[in-house]
């Protein structure tokens, strides 16, 4: 083999100029019988081997073999090994043999098709080149996770699975099929010596997708976009150019930031709406271009659409088809966010489809327009709470809480070193719950963002870390705080964590405390993130259980005059209430057992999550869920 530059082309591939390397050498292996590579190409006999081009039907074993050739063994532990550049264009493969993976305690990695790339298959390899079989339809979960591959094209039709390569800091060109759903996000894969990417088409780009890339320089979309969100190339220093060659559908305003080599932004496709494109801190982009045709224009006085142009563009019936087949799988889907993106475009959608005559499709048009609106997506969040089904009596035996006492040794810690008797004074029940509530929230400060505390979750070592570190923590560790309190001075409290509807895809909840009034007989609702109560039109405090009725039966509701986030931004009723816990009151959940420590590490024994949800709902995360309302809620006396 010569020093010279070595350039090949290779179908389904990627075109690739990568120099050769002395004292190695390029092999040609046909595996006829699966199971054979190992006799076909010893480890010895492959020790100088640089470019290795295999052919036929690989099995779990050879491909054993392969990846350790390739670098990693059946342990995923280094071997030492390098192979420059694979080629599998003429390969497929066979499920027989052992798992090319297998970890201690049972877990282990097999080819589960024919034509498809097996999971972790060059997982942390050192190969630089790979080219991809003919016969592909799936690139598998994690196959190309912290690999050394420089360039990668993915032909058209071919399914990515989770993580396929992520983490790869040495790919500079990455291209891909169209995609359903969520382009790929380089920013998420951490894909940091990206150079260029290109899509086939998506039918979404996220905001932030191109998030602090260092090395990015270009991002094309070849095909069909139906909505990129805002800035979604933000803070990539050497980014040149965004071009959109396929038609786009609608986007938001904002089109990068903190880019400031940024020149170019181009739409060569059509657009059926047009937003009034802006950037922010790219100092070379003086403008968008338009060069394709606008069917509506968001400001159509400085940005004037052209809708004849539009509706005499060549592929709109092909696109109006592609469009019914989106719409349609969105709109049915209750737990996507995309009818967010889909229902809005409709009208426009509809009047396209009427001008070119293609009636049926404007009435699926409307059909889904209407079916859009219905989903929960476009509800108010009170308005999902008002609409949800009735709790269910159904329980029988007695109440699965308990409470540390006073004298618990954690709690006894917590009281003298805080001297919490003093805190929380010599009034009544209530008059004690509000000040350990009004000394918690002004203790300890709200961050939403921060990580959890190291150490045990008490309330001695969280005060100390956030004091040491002039840091806050989250309302679940605020509200393991205040029950810590208020069980230490001899009031049964409980931390309730509080969720939405859409518990599985809305990742934000509240965490919030309830405490039990001698007085009053019942729960009262405490949220030390806002140091909140809340009370009836009589000034009598309410509990989670009230509140949710009244906010469904739109009965009076009052919140303290001063509950405030971290004495900065004032909480109102209708912020508070209406909107947000409206949102997260929908399923309650708490720990059987109300401790210091309730989680995390501790010596004692922690408890189970019981989840109060209301019937037929879909809910699964906790050790026991119940209909039961008063069950739920029933005096810890």
């Amino acid at each position: 083999m010569s020093l010279s530059i070595i350039f090949r082309w290779a179908v389904m591939g990627t075109l690739l100029c990568i120099p050769a390397f002395a004292a190695s050498r390029s092999v040609t292996v046909e595996v006829k019988t699966p199971g054979t590579f190992t006799t076909l190409l010893s480890a010895d006999a492959a020790a100088d081997v640089d470019d290795l081009t295999l052919k036929g039907t690989l099995n779990n074993d050879d491909v054993r073999h392969l990846r350790w050739l390739c670098g990693r063994d059946s342990l995923h532990q280094e071997t030492g090994r390098k192979i420059r550049r694979v080629d599998l264009k003429d390969v497929t493969f066979d499920k027989s043999g052992r798992p090319f993976v297998a970890f201690p305690g049972g877990r282990s990695f097999f080819i589960t098709s024919q034509t498809a790339i097996p999971v972790i298959m060059f997982a942390d390899s050192p190969v630089e080149e790979v080219v991809l079989p003919s016969r592909l339809d799936a690139i598998e979960a994690m196959a190309f996770n912290r690999s050394q591959v420089r360039e990668m094209k993915v032909p058209e039709g071919v399914t990515l699975g989770d993580y396929w390569i992520y983490g790869d800091t040495a790919l500079t060109r990455l291209e891909l099929p169209a995609v359903s759903g969520h382009g790929l996000n380089p920013s998420d894969e951490n894909l940091t010596g990206l150079k260029t990417i290109v899509y086939g088409g998506a039918d979404y780009l996220p905001g932030g997708c191109f998030y602090g890339l260092p090395n990015l320089e270009s991002v094309t979309v070849s095909g069909p976009l139906m909505h990129f969100d805002g800035t979604f190339a933000l803070n990539c220093p050497r980014l040149r150019r965004i071009e959109f060659n396929g038609p786009v559908t609608s986007s938001a305003n904002t089109v990068a930031g903190n880019c400031p080599q940024l020149s170019e932004v181009v739409f060569n496709g059509p657009i059926l709406v047009r937003s009034d494109f802006d950037w922010d801190e790219c100092p070379g982009l003086k403008n968008v271009t338009v060069n394709g045709p606008v069917y509506y224009s968001e400001n159509d006085s400085v940005y004037p659409a052209n809708p004849a142009a539009y509706l005499a563009w060549p592929g709109l019936k092909d696109y109006l088809a592609q469009m019914v087949k989106t719409v349609e799988k969105y709109n049915n889907n209750e737990s996507s966010f995309m009818p967010n993106i889909t229902v809005p475009a409709l009208p426009h959608l509809i009047s396209v489809a009427e001008k070119t005559g293609m009636g049926d499709v404007a009435a699926t048009f409307r059909q889904q327009e209407e079916t859009g609106k219905s989903l929960d997506f476009f509800k108010t969040k009170l308005q999902l709470l008002k609409e949800s089904p009735a709790y269910c009596a159904a329980e029988t035996d007695g109440s699965p809480f308990s409470y540390a006492p006073a004298a618990d040794s954690l709690l006894a810690l917590s009281r003298e070193r805080f001297n919490l008797d003093s805190i929380a004074g010599n009034g009544n029940d209530i008059s004690r719950m509000k000040r350990l509530l009004y000394w918690v929230h002004d203790s300890i400060p709200h961050d939403g963002s921060s990580v959890w505390p190291e150490g045990p979750l008490n309330l001695r070592n969280m005060y100390d870390i956030c004091r040491r570190d002039n840091r806050g923590v989250n309302c679940r560790m605020l509200a393991f705080v205040l029950t810590e309190a208020l069980l230490a001075e001899g009031i049964p409290a409980r931390y309730v964590t509080c969720q939405s509807k859409a518990w599985n895809t809305d990742s934000d909840c509240h965490v919030i405390c309830v405490a039990w009034s001698e007085s009053l007989d019942k729960w009262v609702w405490l949220d030390p993130t806002v140091a909140a109560f809340v009370s009836d039109e009589n000034g009598l405090l309410l509990g989670p259980s009230e509140v949710r009725y009244r906010l469904q039966h739109d009965l009076p509701l009052v919140l303290n005059e001063d509950a405030n986030w971290n004495h900065q931004i004032k909480q109102t009723k209708e912020e508070y209430l209406d909107e947000y816990m409206a949102k997260n009151l929908y399923i309650m959940s708490c720990n059987t057992i109300q401790q210091a420590e309730p989680e995390g590490p501790s010596s004692h024994q922690q408890g189970v999550v019981v989840a109060l949800t209301p019937v037929d709902s879909n809910y699964t995360t906790a050790g026991r869920i119940t209909t039961d309302e008063a069950w739920f809620w029933q005096s810890p006396k």
